[in-house]
């Protein structure tokens, strides 16, 4: 765990950075201004080198590592992974080299399906996540009874990226279907493994009416806001707040403005 002891407290009303490969971190933003709407947010979607799920660990460490330098520069008083994929290869190793730096990373929500009883449930993960440690030390610390079948989805992000915000949804839903109905059964979830396929939470469920859908996002921001208080950083004067001010790198503005719409138009 971090030690937040000796963070500078004039880092009080500074921005807290959100990361990702591209545009998926994206649909972590309504969640967490609504749960600290008192905060300045600034986002970097990493589009240049997208997607990460085909990438090696390596490459993906020494991205975060300059995208980390960057948000040093500008002053930020912590830092949100709103990557799956990112969180798995670099969280730890970013922890480590910036201890006076509090760092959050996204996790399946596994926990959060087993504590609601769920007793099948489909993860829908990238391939670096799909099979990598972390999440195998997580399935197996959270399963308890429930049986949890991982799909590794390659090219859905680029699915997401492109073809999403512009209406075609054809080779989407084309995906979802090869993907899910041979494991689908009468009564199970799926756990939104990658922040980009939280973005279908409006296509899913016209393809499999009924289906309940879980996520990290509400977790991670209300993790950010539990530490952030801890550590006396939270910023509780909403007159401080800068809502309409949104800094984006790495993105274009409007394709970073499409999936704001897109994400606070997102039902739960």
């Amino acid at each position: 765990m971090q030690n937040f002891d000796n963070i500078n407290q004039t880092r009080l009303t500074s921005e807290i950075a959100v990361y990702d490969s591209g545009v998926g971190g994206i649909s972590f933003l309504p969640t967490v201004r609504r749960l600290l709407p008192a905060e300045r947010f600034v986002y970097y979607g990493d589009l240049a080198n997208a997607p990460y799920g085909d990438r090696s660990q390596d490459f993906i460490i020494e991205r975060a590592r300059e995208i980390v330098a960057f948000f040093r520069k500008r002053g930020v008083k912590a830092l949100v992974i709103a990557c799956n994929t990112a969180t798995s290869a670099a969280a730890a190793t970013l922890r480590a080299e910036n201890p006076d730096l509090p760092i959050f990373g996204m996790e399946p929500a596994i926990h959060l399906a087993v504590k609601r009883g769920e007793k099948r449930i489909i993860m829908l993960a990238t391939e670096l996540t799909a099979h990598g440690e972390k999440l195998r030390r997580l399935l197996t610390a959270e399963a308890g009874t429930a049986e949890i079948v991982t799909i590794a989805c390659p090219g859905l992000m680029e699915l997401i990226e492109t073809n999403l915000i512009k209406g075609e949804t054809a080779a989407i839903k084309e995906y979802l279907q090869a993907k899910l109905l041979p494991q689908l059964t009468e009564d199970c979830a799926v756990v939104l493994g990658c922040t980009h396929y939280i973005f279908l939470r409006g296509l899913l469920p016209q393809l499999f009416p009924g289906l309940r859908l879980y996520d990290g996002n509400l977790g991670t921001a209300q993790n950010l806001r539990r530490r952030l208080a801890q550590a006396g950083l939270l910023c509780l004067d909403e007159g401080q707040s800068a809502a309409e001010e949104l800094p984006c790198f790495g993105l274009p503005p409007e394709k970073f403005a499409a999936y704001l719409q897109l994400a606070s138009s997102l039902k739960y």
